[in-house]
């Protein structure tokens, strides 16, 4: 029996418009900057400018320090930044490749110097940078991690939860049905630019069947301990993946995966039973692209509008054997059911037999109300029903073979113009290997895009849509199916 299933939309938008919008991104993979400005002598620097230019896209975003000489600047996408500031009476200052790891609250602090404000003082290396503004406990993968991690298709495609079951500590379980920091299955939360996202059939903690490309995903955090109120503070972790976004230079990436039996040894299973290799087919492959929104002497959008898109696709044929099933023997579907009574064929001893349950003990040997021995596997003649002596009685088809004539209509036309599979081994049951896999026959389509726009360095915009489609037919013997 095949079950066909589809899914055919699992949409993400998410549209953000920071400040005025800004809880909207108070769960989601943008951190915070922040800090307080002093002089040579420790004392706070009020008044400072503050301006975070990240260095992929050109965008700047400002802020002022307060009269306790603090800044902050929030609602920043992941990224390596350059933090200029500047106040009267003080040499501008510097500070060179400030990295902010997914959904990080960063504390810099940096000193002013006195002197003129076109001086400037320059930090180039990595600044001593701490979290200082979160009890959580975190572990952040970067880009480069994440790839370099082998991460095989499943369930259609790379999924993004892989290298948290596969690698990180603390974790038991896989992506469909796993547990990190001892909690309980299906528990931890699961966002995607923000997004929360998880199967309402299982709480949580599963996005196998409607999840981005693992190709649009930048990097990710694995949020632990103490969970910040914004995630709702009793969930036991928090994965927390960002997407891809486009910067000044146009970038892009493609990926082939390919799977056949061809490349494969036959498995055991087969060898022993005479089987060749098990179709295995699966082909999974896409694209992403990225970068500043360009038109031709209408719009250029470096510094300012940027764009990335990706685009997966998989098709799988997974006929691989692991089982045995019955399927009629070609004999049965021409009315010869004579083999019935061999007990080396039906692997029953008393095939073929006469029956010896009757008599006062039930031990005795059976016979019918015309005194003839009851067989074992004996196929009688509904039509020659009657009563004999006060018993019913009905003859046996000679040989255990039924005519054409007697077979039901209906039956005998699927038999001989529908048609029904033969068997692969001349026994009567188990005879026909039985496929081991969920899913035969698999198509998976995932199509994303993100844009962001920079209106002010105070005011910023970002959107992202996700769309995952599933074709796929179960096989309706292997219990629950991932539909």
């Amino acid at each position: 029996m095949c079950l066909s299933s589809k899914v055919f939309a699992s949409s993400l938008f998410l549209l953000c418009f920071t400040p005025i919008l800004g809880t909207l991104w108070a769960q989601g993979p943008v951190g915070t900057i922040n800090g307080s400005i002093l002089d040579a002598t420790g004392a706070v620097v009020p008044g400072a400018s503050v301006i975070a230019t990240n260095v992929a896209t050109g965008v700047e975003s400002k802020t002022t320090s307060t009269s306790a000489g603090a800044y902050t600047l929030p609602y920043l996408p992941a990224g390596t930044y350059t933090i200029r500031v500047s106040a009267p009476s003080f040499r501008t200052s510097t500070a060179e490749n400030v990295i902010l790891r997914v959904a990080q609250d960063l504390t810099l602090n940096i000193s002013l110097q006195l002197g003129s404000v076109t001086e400037q003082v320059t930090v180039s290396d990595k600044p001593p940078l701490i979290d200082a503004g979160t009890a959580e406990i975190g572990r952040y993968i970067s880009i480069e991690e994440y790839k370099s991690w082998p991460i095989l298709v499943d369930d259609g495609q790379r999924q993004i939860q892989s290298f948290i079951f596969s690698s990180l500590p603390g974790t038991s379980g896989d992506t469909f049905q796993g547990s990190i920091n001892g909690g309980q299955e299906y528990s931890h939360e699961i966002l995607i630019e923000g997004i929360p996202i998880g199967r309402s059939d299982l709480s949580g903690g599963n996005n196998n069947e409607f999840s981005p490309s693992a190709e649009a995903v930048s990097e990710f955090k694995l949020q632990t301990g103490t969970i910040s109120a914004q995630y709702n503070g009793g969930q036991t972790a928090v994965a927390n993946f960002n997407i891809k976004s486009g910067t000044n230079n146009l970038h892009g990436s493609a990926f082939y995966y390919n799977q056949n039996e061809g490349f494969n040894a036959n498995t055991a299973f087969n060898k022993a039973n005479g089987l060749k290799k098990s179709k295995h087919r699966e082909d999974n492959y896409g694209y992403s692209v990225g970068g500043p929104v360009y038109i031709p002497k209408v719009y250029n959008g470096r510094n300012k509008t940027f764009f990335f898109t990706n685009f997966e696709k998989t098709k799988e044929n997974d006929l691989v054997f692991s089982d045995f099933t019955t399927v009629s023997p070609v004999a049965f579907k021409q009315g010869d059911f004579s083999r019935l009574l061999d007990p080396s064929y039906t692997g029953n001893a008393l095939s073929g037999t006469q029956v010896s349950t009757c008599g006062a003990t039930g031990d005795q040997p059976c016979f019918d109300a015309l005194g003839r021995p009851v067989i074992f596997g004996q196929i009688y003649d509904p039509t020659t029903t009657r009563v004999v002596n006060g018993s019913v009685v009905r003859d046996p088809f000679p040989n255990n073979m039924i005519p054409e004539t007697a077979w039901d209509p209906v039956a005998k036309n699927i038999i001989q113009n529908i048609g029904i599979v033969d068997p692969l081994l001349d026994r009567m049951t188990r005879n026909i290997p039985r496929l081991g896999t969920c899913c035969p026959f698999f198509k998976l389509h995932i199509f994303g895009v993100k844009i962001d726009h920079a209106i002010t360095p105070k005011h910023k915009i970002s959107g992202y849509y996700n769309r995952s489609y599933r074709d796929r037919n179960n096989n309706g013997n292997t219990g629950y199916a991932r539909s």
